[in-house]
């Protein structure tokens, strides 16, 4: 964790197992980096928290000298990247026990390459920013069958948000080059996130009914790994029509956001979504012997669909922002509608993900440009967006505003 942008290490240590100030200063030693150690109080007693944290922030310069002594195993992934297929290690015998990639390695190396990529491009090299890229690209790989898991629909999506961020950031610095340009509007046309995310939530309804089928048949051990006769008796004594029932209440909802999302048109439906809302909601609420599978088993995948979708968004946007560069670039100004790029800089014009249309654009008076997509409230609010994490409740526009 030498990454000195990643998130605090956090250790909550109990009372007993607290080490002495020496040995906690000996372990400390071995760490390079601006580093400092800081204690925080718990809510539960004799329980503190530890946090290695950074003193204070990098140059750029800095945190590529600090990451560049990761370069050969960055080589390494690299070239593990470039072969045909991906297979992870473990037991294929069964759904049930088919490996889960790892989150936090994932999320740590695709956050250390987003950085050196914008650091790259801070320091005026679009080449080395571009096999930052391609290491994010080769952690995508490795996530394997993004669509069998939600958690791993997750993984990749914040992969492709930390690559969008790193082609935004060169465009504002006007650092991608003709080339460049042309290469990530290509790739950026070719995203869908919202299809993986649903992909994978279509495999979790999935999951869950071959759960319970499974705990209809008493085979308890493919679910929690073990099995004991109790275990066994138990489940036969549940009656079946409550399995059943669980099955009815568990799916409902999913299926109901399952059909927010047009996979052909790649188009999202807000309203079907508040609405199947709604239904999650209701059930929730509801208690009873018919319902602990849809309380306990149900994946938090309303976020997961909005950062989805939001993905898609600034996906549009990217292959926009490239066309509008490279016009830039070729004529040295800004053209006056979305319709000029075309057919020179564009074949075919991106559309928003919550209704089809054309994205708005405006050129500004200081030689900028704003251009945006409506949020969930469908009503173009002239270009007023919050930028960052995705806003599903608001009805803030999605877009950028690019200087000049």
């Amino acid at each position: 964790h030498r990454a000195d942008q990643l998130p605090p290490l956090a250790l909550e240590v109990a009372a007993p197992q607290v080490p002495a100030p020496e040995e906690i200063k000996a372990a400390l030693a071995s760490v390079s980096g601006p580093y400092r150690l800081e204690a925080r109080a718990t809510d539960q007693p004799r329980r503190f928290e530890l946090f290695l944290v950074a003193s204070k922030a990098l140059s750029a310069p800095a945190f590529l000298a600090l990451t560049d002594t990761f370069q050969p195993q960055f080589d390494e992934i690299l070239a593990a990247a470039r072969r045909p297929g991906v297979y992870r290690a473990g037991d294929y015998s069964s759904p049930e026990k088919m490996p889960v990639p790892q989150f936090n390695p994932i999320r740590n190396l695709g956050r250390c390459a987003a950085i050196r990529a914008k650091s790259h491009l801070l320091l005026g090299d679009p080449d080395k920013a571009l096999q930052d890229l391609a290491l994010l690209a080769a952690n995508r790989k490795f996530i394997g069958n993004r669509r069998l898991y939600l958690v791993t629909g997750m993984m990749d999506t914040m992969n492709e948000k930390l690559a969008q961020e790193v082609i935004h950031t060169g465009l504002a610095l006007h650092a991608w080059r003709d080339g460049d340009l042309v290469t990530l509007q290509a790739l950026a046309a070719d995203t869908r996130s919202s299809a993986t995310v649903f992909d994978s939530l279509r495999s979790e309804r999935i999951w869950g009914i071959r759960n319970m089928e499974l705990v209809m048949e008493g085979e308890v051990q493919h679910i929690t790994g073990t099995s004991t006769s109790w275990q066994n008796a138990l489940l036969q004594l549940i009656p079946k029509g409550w399995i059943r029932q669980n099955l009815k209440f568990y799916t409902l909802p999913i299926s109901q956001f399952i059909d927010t999302y047009d996979r052909k048109q790649n188009l999202f439906s807000p309203e079907k979504f508040k609405a199947a809302e709604v239904v999650l909601q209701q059930e929730l609420e509801t208690s009873g012997p018919y319902h602990l599978l849809s309380h306990y088993a149900t994946p938090a995948f309303t976020r997961v669909i909005s950062e989805a979708t939001d993905r898609d968004t600034q996906a549009g946007l990217i292959v926009l922002g490239c066309a509008l560069e490279r016009h830039r670039r070729a004529t040295g100004t800004l053209p006056d509608t979305l319709d000029s790029l075309m057919p020179k800089y564009l074949d075919k014009a991106p559309r928003q993900m919550v209704n089809g249309q054309p994205f708005l654009y405006r050129r500004e008076p200081d030689g900028g440009y704003s251009l945006w997509s409506v949020g969930w409230d469908l009503k173009d609010d002239g270009g007023k967006f919050t930028p960052g994490e995705p806003v599903k409740d608001k009805g803030d526009d999605r877009g950028w505003r690019m200087p000049r």
